[in-house]
């Protein structure tokens, strides 16, 4: 849950402008035009995208709407006088300017204003759902569309569940703090902790198992619609999405999850093997000192500290000649031997290019890697493609490369970075700032310079300012870089809770900003 409360972060927040479904009902509204946070002179208030005044200028300051929301009208954070409150894009009060802090999500708003600091939770019509009694309330999987109806609830070091599809709490705050756990969602189901026992649950609050799983890390991982537990004879096992056991705790240990419907288990002689979980049968006896999760359809096995492959047949497709094995994917793996690190495809046992790395961070999660080349003098960062092909050709960097879909950062130090085009690895240009990337568009700053480009680096725009970011589909043009270190609460060395008081934790640095600007250059501010 982000604090929009925090300076700056309250402005981070993406925006996407409500549609009517029916024309006429547009037009009524008219159009549902995009209201703007707009600045004039020390006020604020709400334009359309022409600048047009919708709401006078009359708060102290004034938040982005949430993205994503698709609720008529948009709703935003206000700030007046030390205390924060919500409107509408009609300027209409949703709740008044009395809380301490405000957080405005695509289907609820959260407030607080106890001295406890303590929130509560309204529907976007300004209805108290909750009152100010959680410590904390966000989504149990945020960045999953089919679960955004499901709040995950902090009490006292316990967690429970609401539903606000329903406005109803489904699960009451019985459960241990740190036994949530979402990693295969289509399963909808999830895991709570009581007692020290892990219990299966659907979406819709239901026990699905009982409480009869010992807890682990933080709870079961469910994957493929299937995961391993724990059982009260020390045993491991695995249950499906229904909470049935469809292998029975009978394996000393397991590996992390299930993949291509296989996983990992030790044997009562202490080997390691394969078994198919919908089969419960082993593919795979246990004969390796150990086997790691399957990836791209194989499966990582060692003996005598050598590492090979298996398929999923259990056949072993790379021999167990190498020394180290690094990231299975897209059916790729950087191999070790001898300290020499190369990239093999695995289905064919063979190398995709004919070069030795000194390392990297070999991940082909995207279709590039980021590799480490052989020099004594510096550490060189290259990128590679899936082919072998070179696509960066190394050069020094103690950082790497980040990796978008059509572009490649690389960190050359704190200082510089540099942009590429991808797939061609062409150098597009420099930056003295990580360059942000948007949808369609990039950030570059240079000093206390900003350029909003293109992809390829076209300049569309230049901004002379100290701090630039994308903002809801705008740019948020401040005075200076935002640092909120100092206004976080946190721990120190003795283990206290360190926190700024209410009155200064949630305040806006409000002289700091200066206003939104489309990328055509039009500002929502008038000095």
């Amino acid at each position: 849950m982000k604090n929009l409360s925090l300076p700056f972060l309250a402005l981070i927040l993406l925006f996407v402008a409500c549609k009517s479904e029916k024309k006429q009902a547009a037009t009524t509204e008219n159009n549902l035009k995009k209201a703007i946070p707009y600045r004039e002179g020390k006020l604020w208030g709400l334009a359309d995208e022409n600048a047009n005044i919708l709401v006078k200028p009359q708060y102290t300051f004034i938040s982005l709407s949430y993205g994503e929301t698709n609720t008529n009208p948009n709703l935003f954070a206000v700030f007046e006088k030390g205390k924060w409150g919500v409107i509408d894009e009609k300027g209409k009060v949703v709740l008044p300017i009395q809380f301490w802090r405000v957080d405005i999500y695509p289907n609820f708003v959260l407030a607080g204003d106890t001295s406890d600091d303590k929130i509560a939770l309204y529907n976007t019509k300004g209805n108290l759902l909750l009152p100010a009694i959680y410590d904390n309330i966000d989504y149990v999987k945020p960045f999953d569309e089919k679960w955004r109806n499901l709040l995950l609830l902090h009490q006292k070091g316990k967690v429970g569940i609401y539903d606000i599809s329903q406005e109803k709490t489904i699960l009451p705050c019985n459960y241990e703090l740190t036994s949530i756990s979402v990693s295969n969602a289509d399963a909808e189901v999830f895991t709570l902790v009581q007692n020290g026992k892990a219990a299966f649950f659907d979406t819709k609050g239901k026990q699905v198992s009982d409480f009869k799983y010992l807890e682990y890390g933080s709870g079961s991982i469910m994957s493929e619609g299937y995961a391993k537990v724990q059982c009260e004879n020390g045993l491991w096992g695995v249950v499906d999405k229904n909470g049935k056991e469809v292998v029975p705790c009978q394996y000393k240990n397991m590996g992390t999850s299930v993949c291509n419907s296989i996983i990992s288990f030790e044997g009562k002689n202490g080997k390691w093997g394969y078994l198919n979980v919908s089969s419960g049968k082993e593919i795979v006896k246990p004969e390796y000192d150990r086997a790691r999760d399957f990836s791209s359809g194989f499966g990582e096995v060692e003996k005598n500290r050598k590492v090979g492959f298996v398929d999923i047949t259990g056949k072993v497709v790379v021999p167990l000649e190498y020394d180290g094995a690094l990231n299975t994917q897209q059916g790729i793996c950087f191999m070790n031997k001898k300290g020499n690190w190369f990239p093999i495809r695995l289905s064919e046992n063979r190398p995709i290019n004919n070069e030795i790395y000194a390392g990297g961070n070999f991940d082909f999660k995207a279709e590039f890697a980021t590799v480490s080349c052989k020099n004594e003098n510096s550490l060189m960062q290259g990128l590679i493609n899936t082919k072998g092909e070179v696509v960066v050709p190394c050069r020094p960097s103690d950082f790497g490369f980040i990796i978008y879909p059509q572009n490649a950062i690389l960190q050359e130090n704190e200082k510089s970075f540099v942009v590429f085009s991808l797939p061609d690895g062409k150098e597009l240009i420099k930056a003295t700032k990580q360059p942000q990337i948007e949808k369609d568009f990039m950030l570059i700053a240079q000093n206390d310079k900003y350029m909003l480009t293109d992809l390829k680096a076209n300049k569309i725009l230049e901004i002379n300012a100290p701090y630039v970011t994308f903002a809801s589909g705008y740019l948020l043009v401040s005075n200076k870089e935002p640092d909120t270190d100092d206004l976080i609460p946190r721990i120190d060395d003795s283990g206290n809770l360190v926190a700024p008081p209410l009155e200064k934790r949630y305040i806006p640095d409000v002289e700091a900003v200066r206003g939104l600007m489309n990328i055509n250059g039009k500002k929502f501010w008038k000095d």
